[in-house]
């Protein structure tokens, strides 16, 4: 400003504006904090009239603040009590969640990131246990033991308390210790990793299969609209006896996949994603296609419309493939081997009322072509949020089989009760 020369507050506005655009928020200090908060305060006003979202500009400062703060402790406790068909109990109570997160940023200037995870149920012990901080070439780093899911669009999720997810990933979201990288560039990002993980199946000497992995996927953005994932995955596993399933976890198989999301505008979008994996013995296909209408479009309700079709030999390196059969109806068994050549039709949908209410629905048809045979399994939800904080959830689900099927696929149904709390 010259100087002397005075400046008006839209001048200051204006460049208070230009400055919030460009300044890393991962570099501030302390005192450049407290300095932009007085700042956005004192022009607020100046800033709404030249169209810059105050809102934004809080939520960009409360993440530094965040950064600051030290150590940062939450958990969650999901107490469910639950009635379920091929139980001898009545009635039971159970821990889906009980949960101690911890988080810190540390370093010189705030960017390596501790994320930490401990689980008091089903054995108790550190699920995950991670570290991210900036490496070469403008990369991120991850080392320890976490989970990555490169899947989530393209399979039917309720959320909320309920947290129902069908058919979820086949490959990914499997907790792994190892060494991964990301590069994000201005439409995408380059995500790959080396690791070791535990599948629960039965190896020769009895003990769990012990694979190591290597795996990248690529993600474009072109457009607002047009979104491909592009990946693969090369599994190296100790020798393994039958599953389960009466498949085999081979010694060594690759997978490759490709999806390609396509969003018409922000309420209709379409799915796709396609799987091709090889073994030293023969080649297996899997693909999945689907139609995502949001509830702002239906007004009434979302609906997604899938279909789903896998090879008989396709190992699921991820736990997304219904089991057909488990206690909870909503989880599967990472190194399931489909015993048949399967396709599948799912139906899912949810309405949100209000803040306070929403439900959801979902019915999904299993087809298995050598068989000849079916199975399917549906379920209703009602969740209720009483606060931010606390929230409850009734769930039905039912699981029934053609006769064909029986000693494989057994009926079963479960009731629950859930009881959410996170602090």
């Amino acid at each position: 400003y010259k100087g002397r020369q005075p400046t008006t507050r839209y001048e200051m506005a204006s460049a208070l504006a230009r400055a919030l655009a460009v300044v890393d928020m991962t570099k501030a200090s302390k005192q450049d904090v407290e300095m932009l908060k007085r700042l956005v305060i004192e022009f607020k006003d100046e800033l709404d009239a030249l169209g810059v979202k105050v809102d934004e500009l809080d939520e960009r400062v409360a993440v530094l603040e965040e950064r600051l703060g030290g150590w940062k402790v939450t958990g969650a406790i999901w107490l469910d009590l639950q009635a379920i068909d091929t139980k001898d109990e009545d009635v039971e109570f159970s821990y889906d969640h009980a949960r101690l997160f911890f988080e810190r940023w540390f370093g010189e200037d705030e960017s390596m990131y501790f994320f930490g995870r401990v689980d008091a149920h089903d054995g108790g012990g550190w699920s995950r246990f991670y570290v991210e901080f900036p490496a070469f070439f403008d990369t991120t780093a991850t080392v320890g033991r976490f989970a990555w899911n490169w899947e989530s669009a393209y399979y039917f999720q309720t959320g909320g308390v309920s947290d129902l997810s069908a058919s979820g990933p086949w490959l990914t979201d499997v907790m792994k210790d190892g060494f991964g990288l990301r590069k994000d560039f201005g439409f995408g990002a380059f995500q790959s990793y080396i690791a070791r993980v535990n599948l629960p199946v039965q190896g020769p000497t009895g003990d769990d299969v012990t694979a190591f992995e290597i795996a990248a996927v690529l993600n474009l953005q072109p457009t607002e609209q047009i979104g491909v994932d592009l990946g693969g995955q090369y599994f190296l596993a100790d020798d393994a006896t039958a599953n389960a399933s009466g498949g085999l976890i081979e010694d060594n198989f690759f997978t490759l996949f490709g999806g390609i999301r396509f969003d018409f505008n922000e309420n209709i979008g379409l799915r796709g994603m396609y799987y091709y994996q090889d073994d030293s013995d023969d080649n297996y296909s899997a693909y999945r296609a689907a139609i995502d209408l949001k509830q702002d479009l239906l007004k009434f309700t979302s609906l997604w419309l899938s279909y789903e079709y896998v090879d008989t030999g396709f190992t699921f390196t991820g736990d997304g493939f219904f089991p057909l059969g488990s206690d909870t109806l909503d989880r599967g068994v990472s190194g399931f081997v489909a015993a048949d050549d399967t396709q599948i039709f799912n139906v899912g949908a949810t309405q949100r009322w209000n803040d306070k209410w929403s439900t959801w629905a979902y019915f999904g048809l299993y087809n298995f072509d050598v068989a000849d045979a079916s199975a399917n399994i549906w379920g209703l939800g009602v969740e209720y949020r009483y606060n931010p904080f606390i929230g409850f959830a009734l769930n039905y689900a039912n699981l029934s089989a053609d006769d064909d099927l029986a000693g494989i696929i057994d009926d079963n149904y479960i009731i629950r009760f859930r009881t959410a709390i996170n602090f």
